[in-house]
């Protein structure tokens, strides 16, 4: 996906679905950007888990094939 795709689900619980078919649930926020050792830029954004004690995830959007709202 690239960031026009990604920013109608800032700020929203969503299910993520990876390019390697793994799925992922929570509320997706913190959209950043920055070169890597390469000078390639890489985009990611963050998901918070719904459940408090879980695990926060920095996701690489080019690695991401799709994104649902949950209600």
């Amino acid at each position: 996906m690239n960031l026009e795709q990604v920013k109608p689900y800032l700020s929203r619980n969503v299910k993520v679905s990876f390019i390697d078919n793994q799925r992922l649930d929570g509320y997706l926020t913190n959209y950043a950007a920055e070169l890597d050792d390469n000078d390639a830029l890489v985009e990611t954004v963050m998901l918070k888990p719904l459940n408090p004690q879980g695990t926060y995830y920095d996701l690489n959007i080019n690695e991401i094939k799709s994104i649902e709202f949950l209600n």
